[in-house]
């Protein structure tokens, strides 16, 4: 009696430890065959400042963006008051992701103030410039645009911030454009 029950548990044991369950097909997979996706299906990082660029010339200067982030803010702002509302704030940012998709950066109220002001329109914007800018000489010029798509340059991020010597840190411009 006890050789059988002791076979039998040896039996299940082995049938317990046996058995494996085949591969989910769906699980993600390091180490795939396929290519990595293409990051700038919409032309990368710089082609949402290259609509700035008010001569055409390639070359997008700090006075360019904030001219532009300035006219694109008084035809948003329809109650000419220099606040956004939260339904305007909505639709905007609807017609972005319609626009954009995945790589829309919508409107935030950062201070929760129940509007978007310029500097809150102009944020990122702004702080993509500051990226942008690798020689920090306030303008973003041809081969900067190209490394930041990675298409050209040398590659890589570039600086990460601004050292003291310029007077502004590690935030970048002084708060973006005015």
């Amino acid at each position: 009696m006890k050789t059988r029950l002791f076979f039998l548990c040896a039996v299940l044991l082995l049938a317990a430890c046996g058995s494996k369950r085949p591969p989910d097909p769906a699980a993600w997979n390091p180490y795939t065959a396929d290519p990595p996706r293409d990051e700038n299906f919409h032309g990368g990082p710089g082609e949402a400042l290259k609509k700035y660029d008010a001569n055409k010339d390639g070359t997008l200067t700090l006075q360019e963006l904030t001219a532009g982030l300035h006219a694109e803010f008084s035809l948003a702002d329809t109650g000419k008051n220099g606040c956004l509302p939260p339904d305007q704030v909505a639709a905007i940012n609807q017609a972005r992701i319609e626009a954009d998709q995945s790589t829309a950066t919508p409107l935030q109220d950062w201070n929760q103030d129940g509007c978007v002001s310029f500097q809150e329109f102009a944020a990122t914007p702004a702080a993509l410039f500051d990226d942008l800018d690798r020689n920090h000489d306030g303008k973003i010029t041809p081969p900067e645009f190209d490394q930041a798509s990675g298409r050209g340059g040398r590659g890589g991020r570039g600086e990460q911030g601004r050292g003291p010597e310029d007077g502004r840190g590690r935030g970048g411009r002084s708060g973006g454009p005015r």
